[in-house]
């Protein structure tokens, strides 16, 4: 009796050991897509950043609450396309700053020089509002700093009221620490991705190239990018001979170095 428990008990523990392994390839697998990496890495790291800052600001009164949105915004941007146009610390913070010192400045040329009243929280003047977003725009296209969030920043200035310059400072800091988080993860984790998660590192990297036809050297050279993709990668270039040019090679003496190995057209 007891034996057969004992029996029936590393059944299931094997089982289970196999449905673990099974389930962790699985997800490996699917971890080794660039896009799952990413959104994944979003769906962690978004959350955790903007509670780590309103953590922060909780304790330091130069921090905002205003930007939580555009910085929400801005973040999910970087992560989402952590090489596009937009993922770099100049045009991240740059824009972003950038849209809070259009949205503060709007408000103080609003009420200074256009003699518009004092801006109260969510009473914002279209004036107001459409010089912020003309300015922004103006800005970030001139010094090439598109980022959507920008929008959002110089938005909520105007829609608060936003009459210190603080705003501008707190929006940089809070950027600062996103892309500083940003750059560490994508030098040290996305960039070598393929040394922590790919595991075909040496025959699944080889390419294959049969060398015939009017095209052979570009599909060569678009073998040799592909291989580039992977640290182990190589390209092997198969070439295909009648019997008069293999036994001008065995003439030749290469024969010892090389072995060649005839096939029939049909295999």
């Amino acid at each position: 009796m007891r034996e057969s428990m004992w029996t029936m008990y590393e059944r299931v523990l094997s089982r289970l050991r196999r449905t673990r392994r099974r389930e962790t390839e699985e997800f490996r697998r699917w971890l080794e897509t660039s896009a799952n990496l990413r959104h994944l890495t979003a769906l962690f790291a978004l959350p955790l950043l903007i509670a780590g800052i309103t953590a922060i600001s909780d304790r330091v009164s130069m921090l905002s609450f205003l930007l939580y949105p555009p910085l929400a915004s801005g973040t999910y941007t970087l992560f989402s396309d952590p090489n596009g146009r937009y993922a770099s610390p100049r045009n991240f913070v740059g824009s972003l700053g950038t849209g809070a010192v259009c949205g503060w400045f709007s408000v103080y040329f609003s009420e200074t020089y256009l003699h518009i009243p004092d801006l109260q929280p969510l009473h914002a003047h279209p004036i107001t509002a459409a010089l912020a977003v003309f300015l922004t725009l103006v800005t970030t296209w001139s010094l090439s700093l598109e980022l959507p969030a920008a929008f959002s920043t110089a938005l909520l200035a105007v829609v608060v009221g936003v009459h210190q310059p603080t705003y501008v400072l707190s929006v940089i800091i809070s950027s600062l620490i996103v892309i500083s988080i940003f750059s560490v993860w994508h030098t040290e984790v996305y960039q070598k991705r393929s040394r922590y998660l790919y595991q075909s590192t040496s025959g699944d990297d080889h390419v294959l190239v049969p060398m015939r036809g009017e095209y052979a050297e570009g599909a060569a050279m678009f073998a040799a990018k592909l291989a580039a993709a992977h640290d182990a990668g190589k390209v092997v270039l198969m070439d295909i001979g009648d019997e008069d040019a293999i036994e001008k090679a065995r003439g030749s003496g290469r024969s010892s170095e090389t072995e060649t190995l005839v096939m029939e057209p049909d295999d």
